[in-house]
């Protein structure tokens, strides 16, 4: 009879199947920690950035004060735009991931909508 040799997944749970079997994972829980202030929205466009794609559905939580480097959903020119925040030497910034930042120059020209908490991509094509 042949060696039966143990093999583990570089990318797996860290522990076997019996051990995950009873526990539950509840989405809403795990990504809302205020539901009346939480909105999910899909995103649409190319190379928005920040390792978020065309058709992600992006989870927004609008009690939270963006911080320098936060995803956020801004308003700018009535438009709302997905991009990365930076306060930096006393100035605003938005980017997308792909392109210069650009500075906002007071802030009448914008309005933070809300920080991008967490996204979910789907993996499977045609779904």
């Amino acid at each position: 009879m042949a060696e039966q040799k143990k093999t583990t997944l570089p990318t797996g749970f860290g522990g076997s199947y019996e051990s995950y079997a009873g526990d539950t994972l509840s989405l809403d829980k795990l990504v809302t920690k205020t539901p009346s202030a939480t909105y999910f929205m899909r995103v649409s466009g190319d190379n928005a950035g920040a390792r978020i794609e065309n058709g992600d559905i992006a989870v927004i939580d609008r009690s939270l004060d963006a911080q320098s480097g936060d995803i956020v959903i801004a308003i700018v020119d009535s438009e709302l735009v997905l991009r990365r925040f930076v306060y930096k030497d006393n100035k605003v910034l938005l980017y997308r991931e792909d392109e210069t930042p650009s500075e906002i120059m007071n802030k009448e020209e914008f309005e933070i909508w809300g920080v991008v908490t967490f996204t979910l991509t789907n993996h499977r094509e045609n779904n």
